[in-house]
Protein backbone atom coordinates (compact mmCIF):
# COMPACT_ATOMS: atom_id res chain seq x y z
CA UNK A 1 0.00 0.00 0.00
CA UNK A 2 1.52 3.20 -1.18
CA UNK A 3 1.80 6.41 0.90
CA UNK A 4 0.11 9.01 0.71
CA UNK A 5 2.38 11.32 -1.19
CA UNK A 6 2.57 8.41 -3.93
CA UNK A 7 -1.31 8.56 -4.16
CA UNK A 8 -1.83 12.65 -4.07
CA UNK A 9 0.70 12.40 -6.95
CA UNK A 10 -0.75 9.75 -9.09
CA UNK A 11 -3.54 12.02 -8.03
CA UNK A 12 -2.48 15.22 -9.92
CA UNK A 13 -1.17 13.25 -12.63
CA UNK A 14 -4.48 11.73 -13.31
CA UNK A 15 -6.13 15.08 -12.54
CA UNK A 16 -4.16 16.89 -15.28
CA UNK A 17 -4.73 14.22 -17.68
CA UNK A 18 -8.34 14.20 -17.53
CA UNK A 19 -8.28 18.20 -17.22
CA UNK A 20 -6.68 18.12 -20.42
CA UNK A 21 -8.39 15.51 -21.89
CA UNK A 22 -11.92 16.73 -21.19
CA UNK A 23 -11.34 20.20 -22.65
CA UNK A 24 -10.50 22.19 -19.74
CA UNK A 25 -13.22 20.67 -17.07
CA UNK A 26 -12.05 21.35 -13.76
CA UNK A 27 -15.18 19.13 -12.10
CA UNK A 28 -13.74 16.17 -14.08
CA UNK A 29 -10.10 16.46 -12.76
CA UNK A 30 -11.16 17.34 -9.42
CA UNK A 31 -13.50 13.93 -9.14
CA UNK A 32 -10.78 11.85 -9.96
CA UNK A 33 -8.23 13.37 -7.75
CA UNK A 34 -10.93 12.78 -5.38
CA UNK A 35 -10.82 9.31 -5.92
CA UNK A 36 -8.19 8.51 -5.85
CA UNK A 37 -7.67 9.89 -2.27
CA UNK A 38 -11.14 9.16 -1.01
CA UNK A 39 -10.35 5.58 0.62
CA UNK A 40 -7.80 6.76 2.49
CA UNK A 41 -9.69 9.72 3.37
CA UNK A 42 -12.40 7.85 4.75
CA UNK A 43 -10.14 5.32 6.55
CA UNK A 44 -8.18 7.70 8.77
CA UNK A 45 -10.17 10.54 8.88
CA UNK A 46 -12.85 8.96 10.40
CA UNK A 47 -10.99 7.04 12.65
CA UNK A 48 -9.31 9.91 13.58
CA UNK A 49 -12.14 11.73 14.17
CA UNK A 50 -13.38 8.77 16.16
CA UNK A 51 -10.42 8.51 18.46
CA UNK A 52 -10.25 12.19 18.52
CA UNK A 53 -6.11 11.99 17.50
CA UNK A 54 -4.18 12.44 13.46
CA UNK A 55 -1.21 10.00 14.95
CA UNK A 56 -1.56 7.46 12.15
CA UNK A 57 0.59 4.73 13.91
CA UNK A 58 -2.51 4.96 16.57
CA UNK A 59 -4.91 5.28 14.08
CA UNK A 60 -3.90 2.15 11.97
CA UNK A 61 -4.14 0.16 15.45
CA UNK A 62 -7.93 0.45 16.03
CA UNK A 63 -10.46 -1.92 14.43
CA UNK A 64 -12.67 0.58 13.79
CA UNK A 65 -9.62 1.12 11.10
CA UNK A 66 -9.68 -2.34 10.27
CA UNK A 67 -13.66 -2.49 9.36
CA UNK A 68 -13.06 0.66 7.32
CA UNK A 69 -10.10 -0.96 5.48
CA UNK A 70 -12.15 -4.15 4.71
CA UNK A 71 -15.73 -1.40 3.65
CA UNK A 72 -13.26 1.21 1.54
CA UNK A 73 -11.27 -1.47 0.02
CA UNK A 74 -13.89 -3.57 -1.98
CA UNK A 75 -14.80 -2.91 -5.29
CA UNK A 76 -18.15 -4.48 -5.23
CA UNK A 77 -18.73 -1.88 -2.50
CA UNK A 78 -18.32 1.20 -4.50
CA UNK A 79 -19.48 -0.36 -7.51
CA UNK A 80 -22.96 -0.98 -5.74
CA UNK A 81 -22.63 2.61 -4.89
CA UNK A 82 -22.30 3.46 -8.21
CA UNK A 83 -24.85 1.79 -9.56
CA UNK A 84 -27.47 3.59 -6.77
CA UNK A 85 -25.88 7.12 -8.07
CA UNK A 86 -26.62 6.22 -11.82
CA UNK A 87 -30.25 5.18 -10.94
CA UNK A 88 -30.96 8.25 -8.73
CA UNK A 89 -29.57 10.14 -11.82
CA UNK A 90 -31.99 8.32 -13.81
CA UNK A 91 -34.99 8.66 -11.76
CA UNK A 92 -34.10 12.46 -11.41
CA UNK A 93 -34.10 12.92 -15.06
CA UNK A 94 -37.26 10.83 -15.63
CA UNK A 95 -39.12 12.97 -13.34
CA UNK A 96 -37.45 15.76 -14.83
CA UNK A 97 -35.82 16.90 -11.95
CA UNK A 98 -32.76 17.05 -14.08
CA UNK A 99 -31.94 18.07 -17.61
CA UNK A 100 -30.08 15.31 -20.16
CA UNK A 101 -27.32 16.89 -19.88
CA UNK A 102 -27.01 17.59 -16.58
CA UNK A 103 -28.02 13.89 -15.63
CA UNK A 104 -24.97 13.07 -18.32
CA UNK A 105 -22.71 15.11 -16.65
CA UNK A 106 -23.12 13.98 -13.48
CA UNK A 107 -22.62 10.35 -14.16
CA UNK A 108 -19.74 11.18 -16.08
CA UNK A 109 -18.39 12.90 -12.77
CA UNK A 110 -19.29 9.68 -10.45
CA UNK A 111 -17.27 7.70 -13.12
CA UNK A 112 -14.40 10.12 -13.25
CA UNK A 113 -14.51 9.46 -9.22
CA UNK A 114 -14.85 5.28 -9.65
CA UNK A 115 -11.82 5.44 -11.63
CA UNK A 116 -9.52 7.26 -9.10
CA UNK A 117 -11.15 4.72 -6.20
CA UNK A 118 -10.18 1.73 -8.68
CA UNK A 119 -6.64 3.64 -9.25
CA UNK A 120 -5.73 3.75 -5.87
CA UNK A 121 -6.99 0.60 -5.47
CA UNK A 122 -4.51 -0.59 -7.54
CA UNK A 123 -2.24 0.86 -6.81
CA UNK A 124 -2.57 -0.54 -2.76
CA UNK A 125 -2.56 -4.09 -4.76
CA UNK A 126 0.47 -3.42 -6.24
CA UNK A 127 2.81 -1.22 -4.29
CA UNK A 128 4.65 -1.89 -0.61
CA UNK A 129 4.82 0.99 1.16
CA UNK A 130 8.14 2.04 2.42
CA UNK A 131 6.77 4.21 5.38
CA UNK A 132 3.75 6.00 6.11
CA UNK A 133 4.57 8.97 3.34
CA UNK A 134 5.74 7.09 0.35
Amino acid sequence: MPGIISHITIALISAAIVYYSFKFKKKHAFAIAIGNVLPDLIKFGLTGIKQGTLAIVTIEQNSFYDTLTQITSSYSNWFSTGFIVLALLMVGYHYHYLKKREMEDYAMIYVMLLIGVVTHLIMDILFIESGIWL
